[in-house]
């Protein structure tokens, strides 16, 4: 489905697109853009990631790793959701300071880590 050949690799495109996320949610903040896609933001599954997820097979989505990034990948579309609101909403210092908030931040690097610890597990 993704065109990707290993979980690995898999692994390697999910980190670069969850920081080009992150990248285009602060570059939104920063240009005050309201326009930003609130439901696609905030759906774990239109991204490329979250489809993969979606797509594997029923005996690997029983593995630890599996589960808890699922999982993380939920928590962290669900605030960026709430950031993509908070632009469109118009509330640009409240989305930013958000941005730079501690809970954001620590989600996006607990779904990071579990994904190099998959990575190193697969």
């Amino acid at each position: 489905m993704s065109g990707y050949q290993t979980l690995s690799e898999e692994i390697d495109a999910a980190l670069l697109s969850h920081v080009a996320w992150k990248h285009r949610l602060r570059k939104a903040a920063f240009a005050k853009d309201t326009s930003i896609p609130v439901k696609e933001v905030a759906s774990d599954s239109c991204c490329r990631f979250g489809k993969w997820l979606a797509s594997l097979d029923p005996n690997d989505q029983r593995k630890y790793h599996f589960d808890r990034v699922k999982t993380l990948h939920t928590e962290f579309h669900n605030k960026a959701g709430l950031i993509a609101q908070m632009l469109s909403d118009g509330k640009v210092e409240t989305a930013l300071a958000t941005l730079n908030g501690a809970d954001y931040n620590l989600k996006s690097k607990e779904l990071a880590s579990a994904l190099m610890e998959w990575k190193a597990h697969s």
